[in-house]
């Protein structure tokens, strides 16, 4: 803890130190984690199943590039907020 920042509020605690809010350090941090895994930064064989592509074969382009991810279906709340579900929400 920080003397004097004891009795503040969340927000301002934030504000008082030029902090971004967790929810945002949470997105940054998936984003910069997807753009590493679809760029190849990663060596991992098993990418592909993380983070599945969506089928443009079609020639069809989304928003002006091939990389979409696929939605996948998922039962249960647990497996939703896992990173490769979770990312794709965002």
């Amino acid at each position: 803890m920080i003397p004097g920042f004891r009795n503040l509020s969340y927000e301002e605690r934030l504000r008082r130190l030029d902090l971004p809010t967790l929810t945002y350090r949470r997105f940054r941090g998936d984003a910069i984690e997807t753009y590493k895994y679809l760029s190849g930064l990663y060596t991992s064989n098993n990418a592909s199943a993380l983070l599945p592509l969506a089928d443009t074969s079609s020639g069809v382009t989304t928003c002006g590039h091939r990389r979409k991810l696929k939605k996948r279906n998922c039962r249960t709340c647990l497996r939703s907020n896992t990173f490769g579900y979770r990312i794709v929400s965002l």
